[in-house]
């Protein structure tokens, strides 16, 4: 999972700057229970890359990079 800055592109620097956050949910007895809030890693990319899900199974990844995911 991640989110592309396609304004500023390569080297974007504004991620820190933006107040961007993610929060990830799941479903859990009947309602949605907070996961995860993620703010972006210090550094520059055009690409935050989050975290993989598979199944039930988050990994946290949260770094910024020019190479697409």
């Amino acid at each position: 999972m991640f989110v592309d800055d396609w304004r500023n592109g390569a080297g974007s620097t504004s991620w820190n700057t933006s107040g961007i956050q993610v929060f990830i949910y799941k479903w859990s007895g009947g309602g949605l229970k907070l996961v995860q809030q993620i703010t972006p890693s210090p550094g520059a990319g055009e690409f935050w890359y989050l975290a993989d899900i598979s199944g039930n199974r988050l990994t946290m990844r949260n770094f910024l990079t020019d190479t697409l995911p």
